[in-house]
């Protein structure tokens, strides 16, 4: 069965329905290019039996909108860079699709702890508040496949998506419309300019998503959950 089977068309934003072929060679030329062709024909490249690729069209199968504007905005910024080497807005483009996270609370103070790198106040001390305040939701499609295996060591890079407590409340396809929504808008709004907009974050101190994290001195490893002189 082929995954376009499974949902209504997607498109890119050059309008053109997003379909899933393998991939059979390196590319011969800019326009065949991973990015390029995918903004250019709608091609999105998958490897037979490859995690990585089928997490990323499950990724464009969730984040249609945001998808779409990531590769344009990552199409233009090829052509700019081309010959000269990746710029820093390619670098942050290329991280928060492989291994970024959303974090989407109705407290901004969540925000500020996660910029500040004040991990134990946020995952343990704050534990009750950030339950029922906060939503993590992975993006990048390198960071899922991590997450199979995860290990003492896995970071995600975090944008933040400010909610309101009925948002956080809704479920299913109303859920990912607005997840989808805000998150390209961040995206066309220009936030997301260099790697200083992400936010580190060490995802196995999410509550219930690794079960070490239930002993308070899990947050004591220093080398794992570091400190950093970020600000707001």
């Amino acid at each position: 069965m082929h995954l376009e089977s499974l949902v209504p068309t997607i498109k890119n934003r050059k309008n053109i329905p997003i379909k899933f072929v393998t991939q059979t060679a390196r590319p011969e030329s800019f326009e065949s290019g991973f990015e390029q062709r995918t903004y250019l024909k709608g091609e999105v490249q998958i490897r037979q039996a490859n995690w990585h690729d089928l997490l990323n069209a499950y990724s464009w199968l969730l984040f249609p909108k945001s998808k779409a504007v990531l590769n344009a905005i990552h199409y233009k910024v090829l052509c700019t860079d081309r010959g000269r080497g990746r710029s820093r807005l390619g670098d942050a483009l290329t991280m928060f699709d492989e291994d970024g996270v959303l974090v989407v609370s109705s407290n901004k103070e969540i925000f500020e702890l996660i910029a500040n790198f004040n991990w134990k106040e946020l995952f343990w001390s704050q534990r009750s508040s950030l339950i029922h305040s906060t939503k993590f939701v992975p993006f990048g499609h390198a960071l899922c496949e991590k997450a199979m295996n995860p290990f003492v060591g896995l970071t995600a890079k975090a944008v933040f998506v400010e909610a309101n407590p009925d948002s956080l409340e809704l479920e299913g396809d109303s859920w990912l419309n607005f997840l989808d929504d805000r998150l390209a808008n961040i995206f066309e709004n220009g936030a997301l300019r260099d790697n200083k907009d992400l936010h580190p974050l060490p995802i196995l101190g999410v509550p219930g998503w690794f079960r070490e994290n239930e002993d308070a001195r899990f947050y004591e490893n220093r080398s794992y959950f570091r400190a950093g002189r970020r600000q707001v």
